[in-house]
């Protein structure tokens, strides 16, 4: 007992419980959790992927320590503090004429079908807007519910689709071809906790050594 205090004291045991959603917990916190652990390697992580609504009610309500997600609602108790922003990608089939475009605008989706995440997603909502403004109209629009899945569609030629960059990164060389929007559609991830929570050295140690990705490149071939 004794031995297992003085480890806690010194941040070598303990156990860290982290919410993020889908986009992020395929490649990127599994990155910053091998890191964490390489240093810790006795603390026990255990990883939730959630959507930002089920990351914010977890952590308000005490369930988990942490979440990594959007974060539009001030509904909960919560403190936060904006890690990063996500850019929102147009994903295009191979061989598509706008392919090679350096990027693309929004007149460029006039009359093309759009595969898109869910109504509630920010990507989605801002590219909506975006086309909107631009009096641009897209044929008819496919819902999935991770970004993943519309690199899928979008591969199987079901249409064009916006994805965060996180997903165009994984997908990247398959099939696809990834172009940036302008203008930019950007979305900010937040780290949030508990508000008035105690907060231990241990996830204290994780929450500062939480780096932002890489640009993505999207330079055409």
């Amino acid at each position: 007992m004794s031995r297992f205090a003085a480890s806690l004291r010194d941040r070598k045991q303990g156990r860290i419980v982290v919410s993020t959603i889908p986009a992020l917990g395929i490649a990127w916190l599994p990155a910053m959790v091998a890191r964490f652990s390489a240093a810790h390697p006795d603390v026990s992580i255990t990883l939730h992927s959630s959507n930002s609504v089920d990351a914010a009610r977890l952590v308000g309500s005490g369930e988990i320590d942490l979440g990594i997600a959007q974060l539009r609602s001030e509904e909960y108790n919560l403190s936060r503090r904006k890690l990063f922003d996500l850019e929102g990608i147009i994903a295009l089939p191979e061989g598509h004429p706008l392919a090679r475009k350096p990027d693309i605008e929004a007149r460029d989706l006039d009359g093309e079908t759009i595969v898109a995440l869910g109504p509630e997603d920010e990507f989605r909502r801002k590219l909506t807007q975006a086309l909107e403004t631009a009096g641009q109209h897209p044929r008819t629009v496919i819902d999935a519910s991770l970004g993943l899945t519309v690199c899928a569609l979008v591969a199987a030629g079901c249409g064009i689709g916006i994805v965060d960059s996180e997903a165009a990164r994984e997908r990247n060389n398959r099939g696809l071809v990834f172009r940036s929007f302008r203008p930019a559609i950007h979305v900010p991830i937040f780290l949030f906790r508990q508000r008035g929570r105690p907060t231990g050295k241990l996830v204290e140690a994780f929450s500062a050594g939480l780096k932002p990705p890489p640009p993505f490149s999207n330079a055409p071939d």
